[in-house]
């Protein structure tokens, strides 16, 4: 027999195993209560799960193959991490983030078991990557790639006023959609605890940034029910229909995204409960919303579903639009992760665009006179032109033509036609003047 699931959502489950298919030494591995989930219907035998794991885990003594630091990097309620190496590796340098997770009551639970399945098949350049997965009797060994260049979190505020230029902030958010665009289409999985604390820096060699997605302790995988009345993450980016008990799904995801945009462009977080908003104020771990501050809790909830934010604080208009999709409280109506990729991708290009032209003008003002200018016709692509700063600084030397690929085309040919013409009459004139120049040498002969 598998889980079975309580009509009311609020208890725990008492779960019934069938015995003989797990054996004693499989039952000893998972705890008999769990909290209520939805999704936990998926999970039908626990005997599978054991067979799953086995081939993901190893069942062994971490420290028969890495070294670990004495040191801690960070310690929470879930685990610590440490700095390792392999036992064999002649570098002098720790090279990997060991997570130590601790068992309840020595044995697996279900969000254990998924954070175990899920860091073993992620594969992207966004998100910190898992190598190694060890389980003794006490502990799950999840052995992550080390980054030593902090967090967005501390990034964010290292900075002026505590906040990005446009430039770094699109840059940092194509990363954070292109990892959101993967977990969500590629393996179908929701994170549930985006926020900047939760993506890590790293400054390549180039002066360029990657970041990186990680901690999948509350995470799961998308299923065609969605999810209902599971409450964990950190409240400042909990999204309203969370607060609200209504199902759910991955767009839950894209609401903290963009919360987290918000950071980056104000430096303020837009749902704090007092004056006193600013970002560096705001560091929270992560908790589950049954068994926090409820009082504090609920000041929060009001502001994520009542407060009207202003998004004049943006000085980019695509980025603007981007925060008021995303931001927005209607799940339906939310940019998905492709959805405000896509967006973003519009935006590049009209930069990308503006440096074009602005080089152009540098060059050859005379030349930049003569050549249109074509963009597809639509009201963000309008719009973005009217903001933008560059169009209000070269206001009255050009204007920009909104036209679709064959309009311009058919514009171009006119103009040839024209300047067929214009050469002829030019030609036409040239002939007569020299004429008239012969006949008056003539006459005064």
């Amino acid at each position: 027999m598998g889980v079975c699931l309580p009509k009311d959502n609020n208890n725990f489950i008492k779960s019934a195993y069938d015995k003989s298919s797990l054996g004693k030494a499989s039952l000893s591995r998972y705890s008999t209560n769990f909290t209520a989930l939805k999704s936990i219907k998926s999970i039908k035998n626990l005997s599978n799960i054991d067979s799953r794991l086995s081939k993901v885990t190893k069942y062994d003594d971490i420290n028969k193959y890495y070294i670990l630091s004495q040191e801690k990097i960070s310690q929470g309620g879930s685990g610590i991490i440490y700095m390792g190496k392999k036992i064999d590796s002649n570098s002098k340098k720790y090279e990997y983030a060991i997570k130590q997770v601790f068992k309840k009551n020595d044995q697996l639970n279900i969000s254990l078991i998924k954070e175990i399945e899920i860091n073993s098949i992620i594969h992207h350049n966004n998100i910190v990557q898992c190598f190694d997965i060890f389980e003794d009797d006490l502990s799950v060994y999840f052995v992550f790639e080390l980054i030593t260049d902090g967090d967005l979190f501390d990034y964010i505020i290292s900075k002026p006023n505590h906040h990005l230029k446009d430039k770094e902030i699109i840059n940092l958010l194509e990363q954070i959609l292109l990892a959101l665009v993967y977990l969500h289409g590629k393996i179908k999985v929701v994170h549930r605890d985006i926020k900047p604390e939760n993506f890590m820096i790293k400054k390549e060699k180039n002066e360029g940034i990657t970041i990186k997605l990680m901690d999948f302790g509350t995470s799961d995988f998308i299923t065609e029910e969605g999810f209902y009345n599971i409450s964990q993450g950190t409240p400042l980016y909990i999204a309203p229909e969370v607060y609200l008990d209504q199902k759910y799904d991955s767009k839950i995801d894209m609401w903290a995204t963009g919360v987290v945009l918000y950071n980056m462009a104000t430096g303020n977080h837009p749902f704090k409960n007092n004056n006193n908003d600013n970002l560096e104020n705001s560091r929270i771990q992560n908790i589950d919303l049954d068994s926090s501050n409820m009082d504090e809790d609920k000041k929060i909830m009001n502001n994520v579903l009542n407060k009207e934010l202003d998004f004049n604080v943006f000085t980019n208009y695509g980025l603007r639009l981007i925060a008021q999709k995303l931001l927005e409280k209607d799940p339906t109506n939310r940019y998905s992760a492709i959805q405000a990729f896509d967006e973003l991708s519009r935006i590049k290009r009209g930069l990308n665009t503006n440096k074009k032209i602005s080089k152009t003008i540098n060059e050859s003002p005379k030349k930049f006179m003569k050549s249109p200018i074509a963009y597809e016709s639509s009201n963000e692509k309008e719009k973005y032109l009217a903001k933008s700063s560059f169009s209000h600084k070269f206001k009255g030397f050009f204007k920009f033509r909104v036209s679709d690929i064959k309009g311009e085309e058919e514009e171009e040919e006119k103009r040839s036609d024209d300047n067929s013409c214009d050469k002829e009459k030019n030609n036409k004139n040239i002939k007569n003047n020299e004429i008239r120049i012969l006949i008056k040498k003539k006459n005064n002969k």
